[in-house]
C-alpha cells in the first residue's frame, strides 16, 4: 500500500488525500503576531500526545510561533488533539509514510490549500517530537541564529556535513522562500528508510548548499569534539576519536552541560543502544545543568514501557530518575 501511495503521489502531487483526520483546520489567515511558522511532525504508538510534547509546543508558542501539527498516528485520539488545540493553528493526522518529511509535506500542503504565504513569516521551522526539551530557553539559541540562511541545532559529519533535521530553521527572504517552495514542489514520498535519509535528511542540506544558502549549526561538530576532548575518560572517547559519529547520541551529556544544547534525543533514554552508563543518572544530571522537569521523561518512558532499556528493573529506574541519585555533575 505504501509503495502504491508513493507512486500515486509522484503522479498527482496531492498529499491532501493522505489526511486521515482533520482535528483542527487552519483558518484563512494565521493568528496575528505570529512571526514564526512551525511545521511539527508527531508520532505516538498509543495515539496520544505526551506531556513532553505539549511542553515543547508551549515553548514554541512562547517565541511567537504558529504551529501546524501533523501526526503520523492516523488514529490520534480526539482528546489528545484537544489538549493541544490552543497551541496549534492546525491539527491533522496521516498514515505514516516518509516519516517526518511526509508529515511536514502534508502540513505544507494544508497551508497551501488555505492560501498561506511563507512570506508572511520571518522564519520557518521544521521540528519533530524525537527530542525532549527545550532544556533551556529557546531565545538563547535563536540569538545565535544570525549570519546565515539556514540553521540547525547540531551538525552531523556522518557521510558529509549536514544539519540534523529534528530542528531546522530558515530566515525567510526571497532566496530561502524559493528554496523551501522548490523543495516541497519536488518532494517525493519514499518508502525505503535508507533512501529517505539520503534524499531528505542528508539531501536537504546538500540541496541548500547547492543553492548557495549559508548554513550554520548552533553546535558544530568541531565545537562538540573540542568540548569532549576535555574529558579523556568520557565513556565514548574511543568511538569519537576513531570516526565521525552522531554527537547527539554519543556526546549527549557534553552537548547539554558544556554547550547548552536545548534538546536531548529521546532515543538516548528510550533505547540506550550505545550502552551509556551515565544515562542511569539522567535526573541528577538534568537537575544540575538545567531546569527541565525530568518527570516529563519519566512519564513518557513509563507509558511506553521502555524503562527496561536501562538494564535494570523499572522500579529502580524510576527511583533513580525521580530522586536524582547518581553521578556528580563534574563526572560528566
Amino acid at each position: 500500500m505504501n509503495n502504491l501511495t508513493a507512486l500515486r503521489y509522484s503522479i498527482d502531487r496531492n498529499a491532501l488525500r493522505m489526511t486521515v483526520q482533520t482535528l483542527k483546520d487552519l483558518t484563512d489567515r494565521p493568528p496575528a503576531g505570529s512571526n514564526r511558522l512551525v511545521l511539527f511532525a508527531h508520532y505516538d504508538p498509543q495515539d496520544e500526545v505526551d506531556e513532553y510534547v505539549r511542553f515543547y509546543l508551549e515553548k514554541l508558542k512562547e517565541i511567537g510561533s504558529v504551529i501546524i501539527f501533523v501526526s503520523g498516528s492516523p488514529n490520534l485520539k480526539q482528546e489528545a488533539a484537544a489538549s493541544i488545540a490552543s497551541l496549534c493553528a492546525g491539527i491533522y493526522t496521516c498514515n505514516s509514510l516518509s516519516l517526518d518529511f511526509g508529515s511536514w509535506n502534508l502540513a505544507w500542503q494544508q497551508m497551501q490549500k488555505k492560501g498561506w504565504n511563507l512570506g508572511w513569516f520571518d522564519q520557518c521551522i521544521f521540528a519533530n517530537d524525537s527530542v525532549y526539551g527545550p532544556l533551556f530557553n529557546l531565545s538563547e539559541m535563536f540569538s545565535q541564529f544570525v549570519g546565515a540562511d539556514m540553521y540547525g541545532v547540531t551538525e552531523n559529519m556522518e557521510y558529509f556535513s549536514h544539519l540534523q533535521s529534528y530542528f531546522l530553521v530558515w530566515d525567510i527572504h526571497p532566496a530561502t522562500q524559493k528554496f523551501i517552495e522548490g523543495f516541497w514542489r519536488d518532494f517525493r514520498y519514499i518508502v525505503d528508510k535508507n533512501e529517505l535519509i539520503k534524499c531528505c535528511e542528508l539531501g536537504i542540506s546538500a540541496r541548500a548548499r547547492e543553492c548557495g544558502l549559508r548554513q550554520k549549526a548552533y553546535i558544530s561538530d568541531s565545537a562538540a569534539r573540542t568540548a569532549a576532548e576535555k574529558f579523556q575518560d568520557h565513556e565514548h572517547s574511543e568511538e569519537i576519536k576513531g570516526r565521525d559519529v552522531n554527537n547527539t547520541l554519543y556526546l549527549w551529556d557534553t552537548l547539554i552541560s558544556h554547550l547548552r544544547c536545548p534538546f536531548l534525543k529521546a532515543e538516548v533514554p528510550r533505547r540506550n543502544r550505545y550502552g551509556s552508563v551515565k544515562i542511569r543518572d539522567l535526573s541528577a544530571f538534568l537537575n544540575t545543568w538545567t531546569d527541565y522537569d525530568q518527570q516529563l521523561i519519566v512519564g513518557n518512558l513509563e507509558r511506553l514501557g521502555l524503562t527496561q532499556n536501562y538494564g535494570c528493573d523499572g522500579r529502580a529506574v524510576h527511583r533513580e530518575l525521580s530522586a536524582g541519585v547518581g553521578m556528580k555533575a563534574e563526572e560528566f
